[in-house]
């Protein structure tokens, strides 16, 4: 239903924005289109993600794609996740949530593995919300962020920018040019998991 519903109001927005363009003559009106398509994909895209088995939530805001090639692409939460998760966090507070998050979902996703017997899978993600202190804490190995990412993220920027004023509580423009890749086998995490319990511990009593 929320899909539905998400999907009703985009695409009377996008109604309303044509109707005002012919009305008007006013073209430039129509580049607000694709900008609302990008801020309103994730309420879309994320559920059936889910729906459809390609995504897995292993805490309410660390998500994991479905394995391709011996690899797996983990995310943080998205405008979706941010709607649902953080509305009654206070924004001082929402940075550390997001992380403890990451930090959850990650252990939990390490652990099916590593009960699986896959410690050879490469797990990768790109993001502009932890650290590279923090990622190397995880276990991740910091990599260069390629042109094809970088473009994604380009494009993406208006979503990103509201996800990371919402998280920071405030208007808050963040540097892409910042944004890290984090690269690590399931068998590197383990190794980690401990020091990533203590982290987590630490923030549950904060």
């Amino acid at each position: 239903m929320f899909v539905w519903k998400a999907g009703a109001v985009l695409l009377l927005c996008i109604l309303g924005l044509l109707a005002m363009v012919l009305a008007f003559n006013f073209y430039l009106l129509a580049l607000v289109i694709p900008i609302l398509i990008a801020v309103a994909a994730p309420f879309i895209d994320v559920p059936v993600g889910v729906k459809s088995g390609q995504l897995t939530y292993y805490s309410p805001l660390f998500i994991a794609s479905q394995e391709r090639k011996g690899e797996v692409v983990i995310h943080g939460g998205t405008l979706f996740d941010y709607y649902f998760n953080l509305m009654t966090v206070k924004p001082a507070g929402r940075k550390a949530i997001i992380l403890l998050s990451y930090l959850k979902g990650l252990i939990r996703m390490v652990e099916k593995y590593e009960q699986e017997g896959r410690e050879e899978l490469v797990i990768k993600g790109t993001s502009y919300i932890i650290n590279e202190r923090t990622a190397q804490k995880m276990g991740f190995r910091l990599t260069k962020t390629d042109g094809g990412q970088k473009l994604v993220l380009a494009l993406n920027y208006i979503p990103i920018l509201i996800a990371y004023s919402y998280a920071k509580g405030k208007i808050s423009f963040p540097d892409l040019s910042k944004v890290i890749t984090l690269h690590a086998t399931v068998k590197e995490l383990i190794v980690h998991k401990e020091a990533m319990l203590k982290l987590i511990q630490r923030m549950d009593r904060l």
